[in-house]
């Protein structure tokens, strides 16, 4: 079974020192990963079919990636 983000984080903080540095690392690493998961679920709902037809702020031509920015930056 794939590890989630939130495991992945859980796990690494318990195991870390607690060492503010360190903590950042993992936390980066962390968003990294939930940022791949957003855009990689993304991208799966628009080959599966997902209608986002009806909403203006989206196209169709929209990636994982371009929602990931527009949504979360």
């Amino acid at each position: 079974m794939k590890q989630t983000t939130v495991e992945f984080l859980y796990q690494e903080l318990w195991q870390a020192p607690k060492d503010k540095w360190m903590w950042q690392m993992i936390l980066n690493q962390a968003k990294e990963m939930e940022k791949l998961e957003i855009e990689t679920a993304y991208d799966l709902g628009m080959c599966e079919g997902f209608d986002i037809g009806h909403r203006k702020d989206y196209t169709s031509d929209m990636t994982g990636e371009i929602y990931y920015k527009e949504r979360y930056k």
